[in-house]
């Protein structure tokens, strides 16, 4: 009996750092920095309108075209390992997106918090003047693999 004490202390310790561990999963406020805690597209871009409501711009509208197009563009860089925007505008000649004048692109790679990614985004020039852009109505942001991607696009006028 007094060999299995040790274990069972073991065990129950084990089970309690396990529940504390799943519940800080779930909360940023309790462990600010959680690499369990995947990058969220849908995150990104409810803080992308929270930040443009924050300057009076229009709140971005996702679009099923501009996410297909994301889509292609994530493949295209995961599968060539072209980390860059180099072939945005060569996509964008060959098969311009129906129905969007103009688009912009904000990439970025192994982040595990969104805020820390939009504070990126929103430090580097390039990046901020495409999440601020208020030409920009609509946009998509996806995630696949370590890679995400945000394209807004000004709509053609009709």
């Amino acid at each position: 009996m007094k060999k299995i004490i040790p274990y069972i202390l073991l065990s129950l310790c084990f089970a309690f750092l396990t529940a504390g561990f799943l519940v800080n999963l779930q909360s940023d406020e309790i462990w600010p920095f959680n690499p369990f805690r995947p990058v969220g597209a849908r995150e990104i871009f409810k803080l992308i309108n929270e930040h443009r409501q924050t300057i009076k711009r229009t709140v971005l509208q996702e679009d099923p075209t501009l996410c297909r197009f994301a889509k292609r563009r994530l493949d295209e860089i995961i599968n060539n390992d072209d980390f860059s925007h180099d072939n945005l505008k060569k996509q964008w000649a060959d098969e311009p997106i129906e129905n969007f004048e103009y688009i912009g692109e904000n990439l970025a790679r192994d982040f595990f918090d969104d805020k820390k990614l939009m504070q990126a985004w929103l430090s580097s020039t390039t990046h901020r003047t495409i999440i601020e852009d208020k030409r920009y109505t609509h946009a998509c942001v996806m995630k696949k693999g370590n890679i995400i991607i945000f394209e807004a696009g000004e709509k053609e006028k009709e």
